[in-house]
């Protein structure tokens, strides 16, 4: 009994720390032109937890095939904004019934990656997704979804 209460605890002490600090982390795609950091919402769903979800950006065909990084924007209240190392994620393009998905364990973009957004057309649904991240003083960070909708 008292091993599963505290794996519980732990869990719950968890997802607080994981909801308060993911309401501050922003994903934001770098192309020749700009940051992009897509639509992000948040929401208190009680009032110790923020939800934050991601809905779909507009971005043009010709902005989306100028995207090289990925980078992730932590605001601390306390310390002030800070950049963090993507250390991977997964991008996935659904494009009319056609489904693709790629893997990058750095904040650059791959080849294929990049070859695969210069062939986007409009009506693209392009997601960065499973993102993870780091400090530079080494703490992990899983990171909302980025979302674009291609015109």
């Amino acid at each position: 009994m008292k091993i599963k209460l505290k794996s519980s605890l732990f869990l719950f002490c968890s997802l607080i720390v994981f909801d308060l600090s993911a309401q501050n982390i922003y994903p934001v795609l770098i192309t020749k032109s700009g940051l992009h950091s897509g639509k992000i919402i948040s929401y208190n769903d009680s009032p110790n937890s923020t939800v934050t979800n991601s809905l779909p950006d507009t971005i043009s065909t010709e902005e989306i095939k100028n995207a090289f990084a990925l980078n992730a924007i932590y605001i601390d209240k306390s310390k002030g904004i800070q950049k963090l190392n993507i250390n991977e994620f997964e991008f996935m393009v659904v494009e009319s019934q056609d489904t693709t998905i790629l893997y990058c364990k750095s904040s650059l973009l791959t080849n294929n990656i990049r070859k695969k957004l210069k062939k986007i057309r409009e009506d693209a649904y392009i997601y960065f997704q499973r993102i993870k991240a780091a400090s530079d003083a080494g703490l992990e960070y899983k990171v909302t979804l980025l979302a674009f909708y291609t015109k």
